[in-house]
């Protein structure tokens, strides 16, 4: 199974930065400097394409009325407890019973 979603972020310098420093994903396509701006981001079998909001039509067109969540589950939350590694995120994180 693969999951791949493209999202239509206000800045997209930071939604990499984020994706890329942060959680570990790799740029496949860097594009930000082109009048279309996009970036295309991998890791594992996740694909995140990110287009520059202001370069995606109407923003009715890409927004939901309620907001976006997307879960990444993990079949050992204890074993993930370490990442992303020091230094890239400040978290705070308790792992509840049966969660």
């Amino acid at each position: 199974m693969t999951l791949r979603f493209k999202i239509f972020p206000q800045d997209l310098d930071t939604v990499a930065d984020f994706y890329i420093r942060v959680l570990g994903f790799r740029a496949t396509k860097d594009e930000r400097e082109d009048p279309e701006a996009y970036v295309a981001m991998h890791r594992g079998s996740v694909q995140v394409g990110a287009l520059d909001r202001k370069l995606s039509g109407s923003p009715a067109d890409r927004r939901s009325p309620t907001g976006v969540e997307l879960v990444l589950k993990v079949a050992d939350v204890n074993a993930n407890e370490s990442w992303p590694p020091a230094g890239r995120w400040s978290k705070t994180f308790s792992a509840a019973p049966g969660a």
